[in-house]
């Protein structure tokens, strides 16, 4: 073989086994790829959603989150969990999240919305673009076919953080550091301080608070070592503290046990499951007695212990139990709550101005004790949510309130049963377990209950409704005839248009309808015409009937020729009138095709008109057509032979009938109206083409329910109404969809029943009153 041809196919070959590598490397690049992104995309999910907040909302349970905690500028990863109340994930759930920066002064709204996609069964993730810095309050819309669907609202702000429910939802039973960590009635504790929680006995104790140094810190291990190694680092605020961890970093972030003697040089450990302490020392058996006094919660770092017992008083040990802490909202001063917005300061302390804490998973420390670190932010009024969970025994959930400085924790529900808090008639932001005073304005607070804060109902008593001047209207059925206004115009009626032309060509002789505006009657001479064509065509009828009159008039012949007169729209009466005379004529007279007004005149004495030239055009105008515009969103209501009154702008107080005779099948492009066409008498001639005319149709639309137009209120796309209900002056916000309005008066199509009493003046006083007491959705 020649070399150079063994060289080509050495070449061939070396292709054929690089080419499938190549495709082969090509595709693990592109699937390693898509699998990073995917892996990437699922834990910037998981990591959006950690820690965060379960909330029950319509048919769902709904986990939000978004990455980093405080949103930035830019693009920050929003993630949607959802599941059903039984907590199976929902899948193909159609969601729309955005979040809207309100207008400001010359800048126009705007709408940041969510590139959600579905990563896994449930869990929706994508890219959240904030333009710019400043507050994006956050709307979600949540939609499953067969299921139902729900929406909630969140405060968002960039460098603010965490995402705070504001309408919607409300944290389930087991949700740590919701804004309504409990309701209903207190849980009672035992005489030796535990409370019964379902399936669990509970008790909390404060081992310690404050700020301590490291040696302290040390000594508190020492005291722990009855414990296994889980209970070390609940005092060192190791894996314990969870994210409170970073807090004990360094010696500034140590703790000490104070009590009401001074310091404290460690902690107890735990001998048996009821919590009880022993000691190795002299000095921790000083510090114990200390401790059995109590010790309040402070701001700063806290070292809590859970005693857990199950049945006939035995230990639960393997439990997850988890606290959190949240300040009511009346105990934030307006100093923390700016620094709140600030997002992390430079020392990394997250935690200054928010209501919630951290959530703190307790480690185990000995048989059912449970120990860990939490971190509160600030002195003040807290709620206390314990979270207690084991695979055979289910959730225990335990809430309980406490002051900082102030010894011993309480039942969270301090209020009376079905009062699910206190609150400020005038400034509904401040929020109290107890009644009590406005710490802004010093007016008594005033109950709100379970049943307020679910269905939204306010209570406004006889003296603050004559205040704000409060009235109210009833939903009844009315005949309901709706007016529609429209402005029309009038204009020839064109069945009753009719056009002079001739088929021939031809010079005009005498005119007898000289002028625009001449009134002619059908027959009567308009004008006469010279043509050589018709003079031809008379000249050879006339010799064709003379030259065959043996054979009668009905000869093909004849006939022909007559036709051919005919046919130049020559009448009957013109033929026999040449017939008689025996000779053509020069001017053929031309006669009026119907009776009426000469609207438009092209000719003139002496004139030459080409075949098919409109010479005159007369319109018959005792009857005209008015052509109006009306809305599109009353085009339904009109049908053809409804009655309408036309009257004049001139002259308003004639009134004419009319009926309309039909609805063109398209709209104005720019006005987006529609054309009708109304028939209208016009015998005295009052009526003149191109006048102006204002039209009112009257539909009758039968009986329907309404209420005045006042009593709705518009919340964007949803339509309020203040139902009345009658009850110690309950007022309960009801949803409504809307129809027609007719002169004061509203159409509800869906939200009320007849004989509702409803709220028709002083509504938006009480709006504003219901959105911020009870959170309203939507407003």
């Amino acid at each position: 073989m020649h070399p150079l041809h063994r060289c080509r196919m050495n070449k061939s070959k070396l292709f054929l086994v690089i080419l499938p590598l190549v495709l082969v490397s090509g595709a693990i690049g592109y699937f390693g790829v898509s699998w990073l992104t995917s892996d990437s995309m699922k834990s910037d999910s998981e990591a959006s959603i950690a820690g965060a907040i379960t909330y029950e909302s319509g048919p769902f349970r709904v986990t939000v989150g978004i990455n980093p905690e405080a949103p930035r500028v830019g693009d920050n990863q929003f993630t949607v969990k959802v599941a059903d109340k039984q907590g199976t994930p929902v899948t193909g759930a159609s969601i729309k999240a955005y979040g809207e920066m309100p207008a400001m002064g010359a800048m126009a709204a705007m709408r940041a919305p969510a590139d959600l996609d579905e990563v896994e069964p449930g869990l929706y993730s994508g890219p959240l673009n904030l333009e710019m810095r400043g507050e994006w309050p956050l709307s979600l819309f949540i939609q499953t076919k067969g299921v139902g669907e729900t929406r909630l609202g969140f405060d968002m702000a960039t460098g603010r953080q965490g995402l705070s429910i504001t309408s919607g939802g409300r944290p389930v039973a087991n949700a740590m550091g919701g804004d309504k960590m409990a309701e209903g009635k207190s849980p009672e504790k035992n005489d030796r301080g535990f409370y019964e929680v379902g399936k669990y006995q509970i008790k909390v104790e404060v081992l310690g608070s404050g700020a301590m140094t490291r040696g302290d810190s040390m000594m508190g291990d020492k005291a722990m070592k009855a414990g296994d190694s889980s209970g070390k680092d609940a005092m060192m605020g190791g894996q314990t503290m969870g994210d409170g961890a970073a807090m004990m970093e360094d010696k500034n972030m140590s703790a000490s046990m104070a009590d009401e003697g001074g310091m404290m040089k460690g902690a107890p450990k735990s001998k048996s499951m009821s919590g009880q302490m022993s000691a190795d020392t002299p000095d921790d058996m000083e510090n114990m007695e200390g401790m059995k006094k109590g010790t309040a919660m402070m701001g700063g770092n806290n070292l809590l212990q859970v005693t857990v017992l199950g049945d006939n008083d035995q230990p639960v040990n393997g439990a997850a139990v988890r606290v959190a802490a949240q300040r009511e909202a009346g105990d934030m001063h307006g100093g923390e709550a700016m620094s709140g917005m600030a997002g992390p300061s430079k020392s990394g302390e997250r935690m200054v101005g928010r209501r919630n804490t951290d959530v703190v998973t307790l480690e185990s420390a000995g048989e059912g004790v449970y120990r860990g670190m939490l971190r509160l932010p600030a002195e003040g009024d807290y709620a206390l949510a314990v979270d207690v969970s084991t695979d055979k025994r289910g959730h225990g959930d335990l809430v309980l309130a406490f002051t900082t400085g102030e010894y011993g924790l309480r039942a969270a529900t301090a209020t009376p049963e079905g009062v699910a808090y206190y609150t400020c008639s005038m400034h509904s932001s401040v929020r109290k377990s107890e009644p009590g005073q406005c710490p802004i304005c010093s007016m008594d607070l005033v109950p709100v209950t379970n049943e307020q804060v679910q269905s939204g109902v306010v209570t406004v008593d006889a003296r603050r409704r004559q205040l704000i001047g409060v009235e109210t209207g009833t939903a009844e059925l009315r005949n309901m005839t709706k007016t529609i206004r429209a402005v029309g115009q009038v204009d020839f009626d064109e069945r009753r248009i009719h056009n002079v032309t001739l088929k021939f060509d031809a010079w005009i002789g005498d005119l007898k309808a000289d002028y625009v505006g001449t009134q002619v009657k059908k027959g009567e001479k308009l004008f006469s015409v010279y043509s050589p064509e018709l003079l031809s065509a008379q000249q050879e009828y006339l010799e064709t009937r003379q030259r065959l009159a043996a054979r009668g008039p009905n000869d093909s012949l004849v006939r022909a020729a007559r036709k051919r007169l005919m046919l130049w729209d020559i009448s009957p009466a013109q033929v026999r009138a040449i017939e008689r005379r025996g000779e053509p004529y020069e001017y053929l007279p031309i006669y009026a095709p119907a009776s009426g007004t000469v609207v438009e005149k092209m000719i003139n004495e002496g004139s030459h008109m080409n075949t098919g030239d409109t010479l005159l055009r007369i319109a018959d105008l005792s009857t005209v057509w008015i052509d109006a515009e009306v809305y599109e969103a009353d085009l339904p209501l009109i049908e053809k032979g409804m009655a309408a009154d036309v009257t004049l702008p001139y002259g308003p107080q004639q009134t004419y009938q009319a009926k309309v005779d039909y609805i063109y099948p398209y709209l104005e492009g720019k006005t987006r109206t529609a054309r009708i066409r109304l028939v209208l008498d016009n015998p005295s001639g009052a009526l003149k083409p191109d006048m102006y005319a204002e039209v009112r149709l009257r539909a009758d639309l039968g009986q329907r329910l309404m209420v005045p137009e006042d009593a709705v209120l518009v919340a964007g796309e949803s339509r309020v109404v203040f139902k009345d209900m009658g009850e110690d002056g309950k007022l309960k916000p009801v949803r409504v969809q809307t129809g027609q309005r007719v002169e004061g008066w509203i159409e509800i199509t869906q939200g009320l029943e007849p004989g509702d009493d409803v709220i028709t003046s002083g509504n938006f006083l009480i709006a504003a009153e219901a959105k911020l007491k009870t959170g309203i959705e939507q407003w």
